[in-house]
């Protein structure tokens, strides 16, 4: 099978997914294909597609924003396209779902789109975006021979949009076997004792991750737990922002900052992990805090029920406040038999999820497509 993927978000979690996606085929005997924007990529996206020898990457430009020269991406993708052909066509991210579908020219290729949190489930996006977002969706859904959703909260909201509920199929992310440093050689390095609580954050410093919840939130616990600390896993645009708000709020003390790291060198030193997110569909953080055997706090978005069980393995808030937040956190602060029960909760619960389950799911969703099983176009 020849295999094309397209992605404009070289970076982050999309990354992550197109390059385990990418491996996965080859390693079952697919032809793939890759076009990228390197405006986004980050340093994991370009190491991992440099270690893939028989992957055929190609460089194509294309901007997060809507912009004029969307056209002559356009362009150059239809004249790439128009060369070799292909089974199956696969775009990740809106942007590339947008060139991909409007370019066209695919002929007798399947085209599967996977937007990695569809745009319209941001709260914060503006009214007039989004209907316009929604508007472009419909008119491309025709265009469209499945669309993947990688969170059952993702595949509800794009089938309320309209979009077809036999088009939208539910296929999880899931993470590659990790190499875990253990938890006293983390909580050594980072100076954290054993009679310490530890609550971790990892993630980018940014809006949609919200930190600043968890830090208002920290600061209500912490009040009366002195050995309650605070591990911020990450680096972004509002780092200098929360640094400066821990210090306002008198917790600097409290937290440890480590910047960006990857996840196997810090998670076994958490006691809990906490998601604050404003909006989400299947982050790869969650699935590698089960991996990890870490209870869960997290706030009620995306991928959040079909990981996080309140009394199973974490606990999720029942909204978006710090005191929403802080109640959901407070049992598993003081109580370590909790803690210890829901973190074999979520072991348990890491098996459902694997890079191998979700290549194995997207080349079945392939194959039944190539196969004429599809509804016609």
């Amino acid at each position: 099978m020849k295999v094309l993927l397209v992605t404009e978000a070289s970076a982050a979690g999309v990354g992550r997914h197109v390059v385990d996606l990418a491996h996965g085929l080859l390693e079952r005997g697919c032809e793939v294909h890759l076009v990228y924007s390197p405006l986004r990529m980050d340093g994991p996206f370009r190491t991992g597609i440099a270690e893939l020898e028989d992957l055929r990457a190609s460089p194509l430009t294309m901007h997060r924003a809507p912009r004029p020269a969307d056209l002559g991406a356009m362009r150059r993708y239809r004249r790439f396209v128009n060369g070799p052909a292909f089974d199956v066509v696969h775009a990740h991210s809106s942007k590339a779902g947008l060139i991909v579908r409007s370019a066209g020219g695919h002929g007798n290729a399947r085209v599967l789109y996977t937007p990695h949190c569809i745009y319209t489930m941001n709260p914060d996006a503006g009214k007039m975006m989004s209907h316009a977002t929604r508007a472009a969706e419909r008119m491309l859904a025709p265009r469209t021979d499945a669309i993947i959703a990688v969170s059952l909260g993702e595949r509800e909201h794009i089938v309320e949009m309209g979009l077809g509920q036999d088009r939208v199929h539910y296929i999880p992310n899931g993470p590659r076997e990790q190499n875990w440093r253990s938890r006293e050689q983390v909580r050594g390095e980072l100076g954290f004792t054993e009679d310490e609580v530890v609550l971790g954050f990892l993630g980018r410093l940014m809006p949609q991750k919200d930190p600043a919840l968890l830090l208002h939130a920290f600061a209500q616990l912490r009040a009366s737990r002195p050995k309650l600390r605070l591990c911020m896993v990450g680096d972004g645009p509002m780092e200098a922002e929360v640094q400066s708000l821990a210090r306002s709020i008198d917790l600097d003390d409290a937290i440890v900052w480590t910047g960006a790291r990857n996840p196997d060198t810090v998670m076994r030193g958490f006691d809990v992990f906490v998601m604050p997110s404003a909006y989400e569909a299947m982050p790869y953080v969650l699935l590698e805090a089960l991996a990890a055997g870490l209870p869960i706090v997290a706030t009620p978005v995306g991928g959040v029920p079909s990981t996080v069980e309140n009394g199973g393995n974490g606990a999720v808030s029942t909204g978006h406040s710090p005191q929403e937040l802080g109640e959901a956190l407070q049992p598993l602060t003081d109580d370590h038999g909790l803690r210890e029960r829901y973190a074999a909760r979520s072991l348990e619960r890491a098996r459902e999820f694997s890079a191998d389950t979700m290549v194995d799911s997207t080349l079945a969703l392939y194959r039944v497509l190539t196969d004429g099983h599809s509804s016609s176009r």
